[in-house]
């Protein structure tokens, strides 16, 4: 087979960035606050300006505000609310705000604070100004007071690493992976290329991850433009975000209208790449009060592409067919209301649209590029472009009830893809019958073929129409010792995939191999004279899910918390499949249901007010689902192998998550570490029916993940600011596996053999940050080094332990990624240039 390597970056660029905002402090409202206790006037206050506002249990508790009413700063109200009470407001970021004792409200290098989602502890944490608010357990609190190891990404640090999509937010996050060409995420290790998704994708409130069935599928990312954060959530996540969590949550956070004032973000970009085409991008996002206090509103828009650096060549006779040929598009646009009727209440429709175009692989081809001659280049017959465009509306609605907060969140996920592979590589690797080597390292044999210009083009379509319903109350007092969640979430998934293999020159394949025609061969011809395959699916998952979670304080310091999530997940396929490759014309139907239970629970506690240790058992699930019919052929190839034919249906699996922690500082320096052990049985894979070359979807074995992650920010001086994450994962088989009868009594994956899609074991971010002034402007450098090691653990396919070892396989060496970025702000505006 060819060999195959994939470059993850281009090897320079130099970029220009404009961003503009109005900042926090000149954001205004229309308030009516009476007085009242300092928790509830602060959650009040939140809640009429749509600002955030943290204040710690312990320094609210028996304190009253004062009445406030007007159009106010949010700045000017708290000043006016908090007088005489003792405690004082400063800013910590866009719309963000920490209320603490008024003899700290002075000091730079930090600030007392805990969330008002947070229940009280005796003493607070000193924690960084420019701490990032998350919503990782669906409640907002500050990310040092989450039991739990998350990753996130504000819009103002993801601008400064020159984050544009989720390949950039993976560099940065020690055990995150993603395949690019499938856009598939491992999460400590555990993804899989069959089944439902193994890791939960969210965009706001709704999910929109892919669940993988027929051939193509992968998930729809969005552009990382506007977003106010991206959470990363590692570990299983099903008990508050469902089936789909098994390994972990990604989260994309938009920016909310404002009620007040205006604001705009702008971004522009220009970049040049070795070897290849310039990038370019531009988006602007503009938010403002339509009523002040009472209808906001937010439009946002951008366009980016992505100049290539691969080439597309002609594998016959080395003629260039494009050059820089794995160029794309993504554009966006994003519209959102707010209305807020009253203190109480807030309903906020909106709608996301996304197009990506990718115009041909990332992927090049070993021998035919000399990279350092600045030359790469793959020779596939087949253009593989990708086009991927979906369409969210969604109506979230929220209301304070004073005893708890009601959110509900309806959505429909409109997704539409178009995907092209090679099946000309498949097919050549495929006639193991036939005299002579077809496919080599280089590509196809065309002198041993004896046809010109033989392709096979695959084609997939597929349609996701996902309708999500979900409605939860939770508690508001954070200082109460029994703090609850509960929910119901529905959703009917349709998906569809249809899958067409277009290869009219099969005709002249099998005249040149065998001297037969396809019907002589196959025993049916080609459809039209040209499809050799079509296969017409369609899955229909119904889930309704009950969940909630209890937090209760059992002392000053220890609390313990309880979630569990019930599910009733019903599944029903079926589809159509014709052509010379499956025989007569076959149809397939099949119908799953499953009711889960989805557990979580976790101890933390708070050994000083710096320094929190937790501990957490999880368990992540995925539900089962219907394979295609196996070609006429292929049963004919099990036969004469003596091997069984496999069942249609395949049955879920599941994990057990075991992870203890830490947060906190000590002496200056922040600290988030974790460790991990995750237990993965009867594992959804995508299998070659041996000896067909035809993949199969099978519960197969049993894995272990082990591994741990760590967080590091230090400020040693002032203006300097350094960072490390680390993060090491070891995911492995912990039985051999047997598929087939391969003739050596070899097995066909070895125990101890890396997981397929596990990632890499080691990965390090370490980043140093200075801040200066510069002709009398802001200034900053800024350096980041990310480091991906080599695999140390065979895979299958490399182990010579193994029937599946395989001469010609290659892995990926250890890569490493250098980023360096200077910029100044002129008034709003800043300036920035890097080098990648």
């Amino acid at each position: 087979m060819p060999i195959i390597r994939s470059r993850l970056a281009c090897s320079a660029v130099i970029l220009a960035a404009v961003v503009a905002a109005a900042p926090a402090m000149a954001q205004a409202a229309t308030l009516d606050l009476p007085a009242q206790d300092v928790a509830s006037a602060v959650r009040q206050l939140a809640r009429q300006a749509n600002v955030q506002i943290l204040v710690s249990g312990s320094d609210a508790r028996g304190r009253r505000t004062n009445a406030v009413k007007g159009e106010l700063q949010v700045s000017d109200a708290l000043e006016r609310m908090l007088a005489g009470t003792g405690l004082s407001a400063r800013p910590t970021g866009p719309q963000t705000w920490v209320v603490v004792p008024a003899a700290r409200a002075g000091v730079r290098a930090g600030v007392q604070l805990a969330s008002l989602e947070t229940p009280a502890i005796a003493g607070e944490a000193e924690l960084a100004a420019d701490e990032i608010v998350v919503t990782a357990q669906r409640i907002a609190e500050p990310l040092s007071r989450v039991p739990a190891s998350v990753a996130a990404f504000s819009r103002d640090r993801m601008d400064v690493l020159g984050i544009r999509d989720f390949a950039d937010v993976a560099q940065q996050t020690p055990g995150v992976r993603l395949r690019p060409e499938i856009n598939q995420i491992a999460i400590r290790g555990i993804a899989s290329n069959a089944g439902a998704a193994t890791t939960g994708v969210y965009l706001d409130e709704t999910p929109i991850q892919v669940r993988t069935f027929g051939e193509g599928a992968a998930a729809a990312l969005p552009l990382v433009f506007d977003l106010e954060r991206v959470e990363v959530l590692r570990g299983p996540q099903g008990t508050l975000f469902g089936a789909g969590s098994m390994g972990g949550t990604v989260r994309y956070i938009t920016t909310p209208p404002p009620l007040a004032g205006t604001n705009v973000y702008a971004r522009g970009e220009l970049a040049f790449t070795q070897d290849g085409a310039p990038t370019y991008e531009a988006g602007a996002a503009v938010g403002t009060a339509l009523a002040d206090g009472r209808v906001g509103a937010r439009i946002a828009a951008t366009h980016r592409r992505a100049g290539g650096w691969v080439d597309r060549v002609d594998g016959e006779t080395g003629r260039q067919l494009e050059a820089n040929a794995n160029w794309s598009e993504v554009s966006t646009v994003r519209a959102a209301l707010l209305f807020q009727p009253n203190a109480q209440i807030a309903i906020t429709p909106a709608i996301y649209w996304q197009d990506r175009f990718k115009n041909d692989t990332d992927q090049f081809w070993v021998p035919l590029t000399d990279v350092g001659a600045g030359r790469q280049q793959q020779g596939n017959p087949i253009q593989l472009v990708n086009d991927d465009s979906f369409l969210l509306p969604s109506l979230t609605a929220t209301a304070d009830l004073g005893f708890a907060e009601a959110v509900s969140n309806t959505a429909w996920f409109r997704r539409r893809q178009t995907r092209f592979y090679d099946n000309s590589l498949y097919n050549l690797a495929g006639y193991e019958d036939v005299p002579g080597q077809l496919l080599t390292a280089s590509g196809p044999d065309y002198a041993r073929l004896g046809i010109p210009g033989y392709a096979s083009e695959g084609r997939i379509d597929n349609r996701q129409d996902n309708f999500t319903q979900e409605v939860r109350l939770q508690s508001t007092d954070r200082n109460a010792r029994l703090q609850w969640l509960a929910g119901i979430f529905y959703t009917n998934n349709r998906q569809t995939n249809v899958e067409t293999i277009d290869e009219p020159s099969l005709e002249a394949f099998f005249q040149s191999l065998y001297g037969l025609t396809v019907e002589e061969t196959l025993g049916v011809p080609l459809l039209d004279g040209r499809y050799s395959y079509i296969g017409d699916r369609f899955e229909n998952e119904r889930q309704l899910a009950l969940f909630g979670n209890l937090n209760l304080g059992i002392t000053e310091r220890l609390r313990a918390q309880v979630g569990l999530r019930w599910s009733d997940i019903r599944i029903r396929t079926g589809g159509t499949f014709s052509g010379a490759y499956i025989g007569a014309t076959r149809t397939n139907s099949g119908s799953t249901r499953e009711q889960p239970l989805t557990p979580r629970f976790n101890l933390t506690f708070q050994a000083r007010p710096d320094l929190m240790l937790y501990s957490t058992v999880a368990k992540g699930f995925r539900s089962g689902g219907v394979n295609a019919p196996i070609s006429q052929r292929c049963q004919q190839l099990l036969t004469e192998a003596g091997n069984p034919i496999p069942e249609l249906g395949f049955g879920s699996d599941s994990l057990w998550s075991y992870e203890v922690g830490t947060k906190g500082r000590l002496r200056g320096l922040r600290f988030d570490a974790s460790a991990f052990h995750i237990d993965w049985t009867n594992i959804q894979q995508r299998v070659f029916l041996d000896p067909c070359t035809v993949t199969f979807t099978r519960n197969l074995g049993e894995a272990k993940s082990t591994g741990f992650d760590l967080a590091l920010a230090a400020q040693p001086a002032a203006g300097l600011t350094l960072d490390a994450a680390v993060g090491y994962v070891d995911s492995r088989f912990s039985a051999p596996l047997f598929r087939g009868t391969s003739g050596t009594g070899k097995p066909t994956i070895a125990r101890g053999d890396a997981l397929f899609q596990a990632g890499f074991p080691w990965q390090v971010a370490l980043g140093a940050r200075y801040d200066f002034r510069l002709g009398g402007r802001e200034a900053f450098i800024r350096g980041n080094w990310e480091y991906s090691s080599a695999n140390w653990r065979p895979r299958s396919s490399l182990n010579p332990e193994t029937a599946s070892f395989n001469p010609l396989a290659t892995d990926r060496e250890a890569t490493s990624f250098v980023r360096l970025r200077g910029g100044a702000t002129f008034g709003q505006t800043e300036v920035q240039l890097f080098v990648d």
